[in-house]
């Protein structure tokens, strides 16, 4: 694989063609499994791992109706229990959801999208296991519960059940009206992910699963996801810990700011702006899925990406509640009276998280010197006016504090990306922390991912090999086994500790509640507690995972601490 272009694996990874992968498993195959669920029998085949052990693929399984026709937009509904084998035989994980390719940004996917996949090495082991549900991200717009990039072999070596999920993405998972009669308030894509949740926690046991263990995790907006789904109530007891990498309910992005996503694309696609949403629902549902997907990017504006919005379309609090209502107020009201008070947690973060946007950035460098850091302020939250004196001197206060006396240049990029990454991924880490360390009854555990190697994928194709520092979803590479990353890391390389130090810490947590196990040791990783020393200052400590692991204070908190000042200043809560 190594001799491939990155451009053409990832032509292949979301393409909707698997025949290739379909040989893969083939070759193979040694055994049929079928198991009997309360939706209908799944067929699984047994298969060799790439570390001496074998465990049985069950791709593809429906756990909702397919959300087709007069269900397009709509609140996924349960799937109708069948005697035929329900699930594909073959795949990477189901019919990815409908997106837009992202080299050729051509339209791929399908609307029957709403399957998972479970990996598990017993289906009828002694004791029960650990179950582990991964929610993928993508920015709500983007990627699939795929085994080219979710391969779960790290994971299953310390013999755990894994589960991906599909959800609908874009358009066909966030669009949202406000008339009760449409029945589309919007979040369907995180209604799916609770379908998801509900179907595992009713037939995990079926696949050697413990219905009373289950973990969900995920990364950027799949751990956004797994931050609402902690205090929406509509995911009240599905599950008992979490794991977040790089996104919480307090991301800019998590909640979408813009109201009129789906006005956009239907005058995209013709509408005249007449006869209010029932007219422009109508022309979305007559509309082709490829239709759709071609315009959707297209409804951001310059002003839009002015303001940091990254991506259309996205959760939003609900206009009305209905029977399935996932978010009735603002999530940082939600997380005041969170049902979830006693779930542990492991939250995390990459060092750089801003080298996301290297490439993307030095596309055109000469931008950097026309920059208004007020720009970078939530504006979502604070309410600014970004041509007022207020917000002009909150941007040379920025600038001061993160550049100095320099210019913004070429050479300084790397200062303005710490900006991105604290603005995006750090300090609504920050803000959850301090609102668990508030009203927390169970444990929180913060991570900080800053291992820097040429094996880490994220960074090979948003940075650059060469560039330093860890990326933005680097860190899946240390406990997902991509086909993209190359060869696996060799045995007791620093990238096989690493890789050890994820997969058995993430296990250890969800096997007991604590991560704490012998590959950090003899760290003792404890929760976060805040330091009393200081009322002003709220400093904790993180594991520290390089090279080697450390227990230290958090590296970003200086920071933090100065975008909590920005908040103070135009006189709005942190949490």
């Amino acid at each position: 694989m190594t001799s491939i272009k990155l451009t053409d694996l990832f032509s292949f990874a979301w393409s909707y063609t698997n025949s290739r992968v379909v040989d893969y498993y083939r070759h193979y195959f040694s055994e049929v499994c079928t198991v009997t669920t309360k939706s209908g029998p799944v067929k699984g085949f047994k298969i060799a791992s790439a570390f001496d052990y074998r465990y049985i693929n069950f791709i593809g399984i429906p756990y909702a109706k397919p959300p087709v026709g007069e269900l397009r937009f709509k609140d996924p509904q349960p799937f109708e229990p069948s005697t035929e084998i329900i699930n594909q035989q073959f795949g990477r994980g189901g019919s990815l959801a409908c997106q837009a390719d992202l080299i050729s940004q051509r339209s791929i996917g399908n609307e029957n999208c709403l399957h998972l996949s479970v990996y598990t090495r017993d289906i009828k082991p002694q004791t029960l296991k650990p179950v582990m549900v991964w929610i993928h991200g993508g920015a709500f717009i983007l990627g699939s519960n795929s085994k080219d990039f979710y391969n779960p072999e790290f994971l299953l070596r310390k013999d755990v059940v894994l589960i991906a999920v599909n959800y609908r993405l874009g358009a066909f998972g966030f669009s949202s009206f406000k008339d009760p009669e449409l029945g589309i308030p919007g979040n369907a894509g995180l209604k799916d992910q609770t379908m998801a949740l509900k179907w595992v926690k009713e037939n995990c046991m079926h696949f050697g699963g413990d219905p009373k263990n289950i973990t969900i995790f995920g990364e950027s907006a799949g751990s956004a996801s797994v931050s609402l789904h902690l205090i929406s109530d509509m995911s009240k007891g599905l599950f008992h810990k979490a794991i977040l990498m790089s996104g919480t309910a307090y991301a800019p992005w998590a909640l979408s700011p813009v109201k009129d996503w789906t006005q956009r694309i239907a005058k995209k696609l013709g509408w005249n702006g007449e006869g209010g949403e029932k007219a422009c629902a109508n022309v979305l549902q007559r509309a082709s899925h490829d239709a759709i997907i071609k315009v959707q990017e297209s409804t951001l504006t310059l002003e839009d990406r002015k303001k940091y919005i990254l991506c259309p379309f996205g959760p939003v609090v609900e206009p009305y509640e209905s029977a399935q209502c996932f978010l009735k107020k603002d999530p940082k009201e939600l997380a005041q009276i969170a049902w979830s008070k006693d779930v542990p947690m492991i939250m995390g973060t990459c060092s750089e998280e801003g080298l996301l946007f290297y490439k993307m950035t030095m596309k055109k460098p000469s931008l950097l010197q026309k920059l208004k850091l007020e720009y970078t302020l939530p504006f979502h939250e604070l309410d600014v006016d970004f041509d007022s004196d207020q917000a002009r001197e909150m941007g040379k206060q920025l600038k001061k504090f993160y550049f100095g006396y320099s210019a913004i240049s070429v050479e300084t990029i790397f200062v303005y990306l710490m900006i991105l990454n604290d603005k995006l991924f750090a300090h609504p880490t920050h803000r959850l922390i301090l609102a668990r360390t508030k009203s927390q009854s169970a444990p929180t555990y913060l991570l900080r991912f800053n291992f820097d190697s040429t094996y880490s994928l994220t960074k090979k194709i948003f940075a650059g090999r060469n560039i330093p520092g860890v990326c933005h979803a680097d860190d899946c590479s240390y406990y997902f086994r991509s086909v993209f990353a190359g060869s696996d890391p060799a045995c007791n390389s620093t990238e096989w500790k690493t890789m050890e130090r994820m997969t058995e810490t993430f296990t250890t947590f969800a096997r007991t509640g604590d991560p704490n196990n012998e590959t950090i040791a003899p760290i003792q990783w404890k929760p976060v507690s805040l330091d009393a020393s200081d009322k002003n200052v709220n400093k904790y400590k993180c594991l520290n995972i390089s090279t080697d692991v450390s227990y230290i204070d958090w590296p970003e908190l200086d920071r933090m601490q100065y975008w909590d000042h920005i908040y103070k200043k135009f006189n709005r809560s942190v949490v």
